[in-house]
């Protein structure tokens, strides 16, 4: 993941709709506790390809985490980093999932 300020962070990982625009179709609100939060700037977006786990077993490639974060600025202020779990197989439950991963 990409570097950040984190001392203050709150681990938050529940499961979230988020409302994409734009052409190439980002974060633009998300809904967590009930309340829709705009999105004002994405701050920054990365992708996760690793495999997560124990570094010491034998990975194959399928088995490698698709997932796209992003670092996000909502209207009143607060910072938040989204993550959209994109699953390994066209079948996997988890494919298209967000993630509200925690609060900074």
């Amino acid at each position: 993941m990409a570097d950040g300020p984190t001392d203050n962070a709150r681990f938050i990982g529940q499961e979230v709709e988020v409302r994409l625009e734009g052409e190439v179709k980002e974060p633009a609100a998300f809904t967590f506790e009930g309340q829709e939060r705009r999105i004002v700037e994405v701050m920054e977006s990365w992708h996760d390809l690793s495999y997560g786990g124990d570094p010491s077993r034998r990975h194959r490639w399928w088995q490698r985490r698709h997932r796209t974060c992003y670092r996000v600025r909502t209207e009143d202020g607060d910072v938040f980093e989204l993550q959209h779990e994109r699953g390994t197989h066209l079948e996997t439950a988890q494919k298209g999932k967000w993630f509200l991963y925690r609060q900074l």
